[in-house]
């Protein structure tokens, strides 16, 4: 009986140790996935917070390393985009700038988004002074009237005008007539 008592004990003592083992392992294990996805998310939350220069760090080649390589070649892929976007709005934009015609874009609100260089000729003002600006900054009251009605008419209806356009220069009082082209972008 006694004999019996003792194996019982041994084998509790011996079941205990096996969960307290199994616990520690299950801890590391999760520890050691859970940093290493760690490492993953904040690379995630920096391209998030717009910095595409941070790559994922890991060893090995279990899942988790496997993630991190896919993580940093999709980031390779877009910088290798962004960087022939980029190259592209710089060849569309000397393109645009070395045209006689005044172009621009308007968001629906009617605010400058873009003005090539006749355009900020005109205006007296560098892009970053006209991109969120409306007419009102550039032409006297009439004319900005004249500007949104002609706009609000090219986005409701989502045809192309043609037009001629009058508008004073708020700056220089000049008067000015232009032969217009608005179209929506859509």
């Amino acid at each position: 009986k006694a004999e019996l008592a003792r194996i019982q004990r041994n084998g509790v003592l011996f079941g205990l140790l096996a969960v307290v083992i199994s616990i520690g392992f299950a801890f590391l294990a999760g520890h050691y996935l859970t940093r290493r996805l760690n490492a993953i998310q904040r690379v995630a939350d920096a391209v998030e917070a717009g910095d595409n220069s941070l790559r994922v760090r890991l060893d090995g080649n279990d899942e988790a390393s496997q993630l991190g390589h896919a993580v940093n070649a999709m980031l390779d892929a877009l910088a290798q985009r962004e960087t022939e976007l980029r190259t592209s709005e710089a060849r569309h934009a000397t393109i645009l700038d070395n045209v006689s015609a005044y172009i621009y874009l308007k968001d629906v609100d009617g605010r400058y988004l873009y003005a090539n260089r006749p355009v900020r000729d005109l205006f007296q003002a560098t892009q970053a002074e006209i991109t969120g600006q409306n007419d009102s900054r550039f032409f006297d009251a009439e004319t900005f009237r004249q500007l949104q009605e002609n706009d609000a008419r090219v986005l409701k209806s989502g045809e192309t005008i043609h037009l001629e356009e009058n508008n004073v220069d708020q700056h220089s009082l000049r008067q000015s007539t232009y032969w217009t082209v608005k179209l929506p972008l859509r």
